[in-house]
């Protein structure tokens, strides 16, 4: 899987770039550099172990799988990268890059800039063929269990079963 982790310079659903005013004030961020924090925590030790018992799952169907971790940035032209956490499935038949979104299917759990809350987005697979993220719901830190982030994996993973 030469590529996986590259990394994405344009602008996608889940990665979007901001600019302008989309920064708080200074007690704002604060409390979202302490939220960032306690997602980084919960990237550790509850989504990343469910991800990576997926992935040995999955290695047995004939799947191919990775994970990629991004910490939030702001980029030098002033716009923004949200902190994300993305697991891809790469069922037989995907395009190598599977890295890129819109060739193979992937679930990814990230902070937007700025916002207190955990998106989740999933891929949904096109007529002509291809992905697409699509944000499934907001979470809270409290409800990022086990059988949450599974939940979604299971999403994708039957979808990616279809396609194989």
């Amino acid at each position: 899987m030469k590529g996986f982790l590259r990394k994405k310079t344009r602008n996608e659903p889940g990665r979007e770039a901001r600019t302008g005013s989309g920064t708080k004030p200074d007690g704002g961020r604060a409390e979202h550099r302490v939220f960032l924090e306690q997602f980084s925590g919960l990237s550790r030790n509850t989504i990343r172990p469910v991800m990576e018992h997926v992935m040995e799952l999955i290695r047995k169907m004939g799947f191919d799988s990775g994970i990629s971790e991004r910490k939030e940035m702001t980029l030098p032209d002033g716009s923004f990268r949200n902190a994300e956490i993305r697991l891809t499935i790469v069922p037989p038949g995907c395009e190598a890059d599977a890295a890129d979104p819109e060739h193979c299917p992937a679930v990814v759990f990230s902070v937007p800039f700025s916002e207190n809350v955990i998106r989740v987005q999933v891929s949904r697979k096109l007529p002509g063929g291809g992905w697409r993220p699509e944000t499934v719901g907001e979470l809270r830190p409290a409800a990022v269990t086990e059988e949450e982030v599974s939940g979604h994996i299971l999403k994708v993973l039957e979808l990616a079963a279809e396609k194989a």
